[in-house]
């Protein structure tokens, strides 16, 4: 087999392959011809997908990752409001705490799920790898979700100026960031998006506010030490993004 036949796909853990079709429809006639065509894999890797029996726990193992994007859809719809309740000062949607508790089950199921995986079966090559890295990106979507309500409390103290322009900017910088690990998750996009670097971009504007507020006038020190703070909950989601993409990559 050519070199270049070895990348792609080809190198992917075959689980996420199977999941695209059994959790997101994938025509296999359709998608055989186009890998055929763009060279991912040979014909006898084909047809060695196309023939595999899945077994349920087969199944089991990649509903893990169906699990974790419809959480990760979840956290996305509390992110984004918490965001706008940051911009906008508008009140703590009355049904946030709701959404907290839900989102919290689901990494409870996602754990549960994986533990019972784990127990109940003899693992195979891979499926250890592939059951810790699910376990860890639903942890870590909770953690972004417990961050975004801290933000949406900390909406509460908006200076009356309104917030600096860079609080704004990182609050719309993670949005982007959270949709294509989210992407990525879904198997929408591949691996491509740069999630370090833009989770830089969110640590420069924490540590320059850091700086002003050490080396800034006395009167102003309380509104730089909230909007410090707030810009510190958004570094962090951030970091827990990165987190998410550093699982993913992990798996496939």
């Amino acid at each position: 087999m050519a070199e270049d036949n070895k990348k792609g796909l080809l190198k992917a853990n075959p689980y996420y392959i199977i999941t695209l079709i059994f959790f997101r429809g994938i025509n296999w006639s359709k998608i055989s011809k186009n890998l055929l065509e763009s060279n991912f894999l040979n014909g006898k890797r084909v047809r060695a997908l196309v023939d595999l029996r899945v077994t349920g726990y087969d199944r089991a193992l990649f509903e893990l990752l169906s699990m974790n994007v419809e959480l990760g859809t979840s956290v996305q719809e509390r992110l984004a409001k918490a965001v706008s309740t940051l911009s906008q000062g508008s009140p703590v949607p009355e049904d946030w705490w709701a959404m907290d508790t839900c989102i919290d089950q689901g990494r409870d199921r996602v754990v549960k799920r994986c533990f019972e995986i784990m127990s109940l079966q003899q693992l195979r090559d891979k499926d250890l790898r592939w059951i810790l890295g699910c376990q860890r990106i639903a942890q870590e979507l909770e953690r972004i979700a417990d961050y975004a309500c801290d933000l949406a409390e900390l909406s509460k103290l908006k200076p009356v100026q309104d917030w600096p322009v860079e609080i704004l900017q990182m609050g719309q910088n993670l949005l982007v960031m959270f949709d294509g690990a989210l992407s990525m998750l879904a198997a929408e996009t591949e691996n491509s998006v740069d999630l370090n670097l833009q989770d830089d971009a969110l640590d420069q504007v924490y540590a320059a506010l850091r700086q002003e507020l050490v080396g800034g006038a006395a009167q102003r020190n309380t509104e730089l030490g909230i909007a410090l703070v707030t810009a510190r909950t958004l570094e962090r989601m951030g970091d827990h993004v990165v987190n998410v993409g550093k699982a993913l990559a992990g798996i496939k």
